[in-house]
């Protein structure tokens, strides 16, 4: 997969200013070839870091599930 855009995780900023609860993103692979969509677990912001750093963190997590769906899928 190419590299991912980042900027929908700063939804999670104003979802938990908003709520005081972390929002979970849900990886989701769309398969052509076998014309199906299979989801992942949600992953979520922890509070373990600060927020640039977490996104990063959350973003290759995404990045990676997607990955490995694909990969799972298409093989």
């Amino acid at each position: 997969m190419k590299e991912m855009y980042e900027g929908f995780l700063l939804i999670e900023k104003y979802y938990y200013r908003a709520t005081g609860s972390h929002i979970g993103f849900v990886p989701v692979y769309v398969s052509k070839t076998k014309r199906i969509i299979i989801e992942d677990n949600p992953i979520f912001f922890t509070d373990q870091q600060d927020f640039q750093t977490e996104l990063k963190i959350v973003s290759k997590k995404i990045q990676t599930r997607l990955n490995l769906l694909a990969d799972s899928l298409e093989t």
